[in-house]
């Protein structure tokens, strides 16, 4: 019970500290989705990819790359403000308001996963329950396309894609 308590209390914090960057900054990296969206695109398209899940989807600037080109798109996100923005600035995309290490919130399977940006804000044990529920919930032969900041990066994109 202490552990569950624990967990709760975190994700609180989580759900709080993005709460208030939304509310004070709005669309914080504005409505251009980011490259790396364009080259899972890309791919996507290559790879006749008709479903994703967008874990962590923000205000859907990247999620609406996907939805505006004919992809049947569902993103998750934990900020109760930056889904109401979502939900307004993608209408195209189903949006869960929730935390991704709550997944999955119903049955359905995917061709494909694009995660920008959140792989790397977990501890050891969140980032391979978070890995294993995107296992989960991704059709045979799906692609993950999983982009993450690195210490080691200088603005160049640097991408790694898998195929289950």
């Amino acid at each position: 019970m202490e552990r569950l308590a624990k967990e709760i209390k975190i994700e609180r914090k989580i759900m709080d500290y993005w709460n208030k960057r939304y509310f004070n900054e709005g669309k914080i990296w504005g409505e251009l989705p980011s490259k790396s969206a364009n080259l899972a695109l890309n791919l996507f398209k290559k790879y006749n990819v008709k479903s994703i899940l967008v874990p962590g989807a923000g205000y859907g600037r990247n999620s609406k790359l996907f939805s505006e080109n004919n992809l049947k798109v569902v993103g998750i996100e934990i900020s109760n403000i930056a889904y109401e923005i979502a939900r307004k600035f993608d209408p195209k995309t189903h949006f869960i308001h929730g935390s991704v290490l709550d997944m999955p919130f119903d049955e359905e399977k995917y061709d494909a996963i694009y995660s920008f940006n959140i792989l790397h804000l977990f501890m050891r044990k969140e980032r391979f329950l978070f890995l294993n529920k995107c296992h989960a919930q991704l059709n045979d032969n799906g692609i993950v396309f999983f982009v993450v900041f690195s210490e080691e990066e200088k603005s160049k994109i640097v991408t790694y894609t898998l195929f289950y």
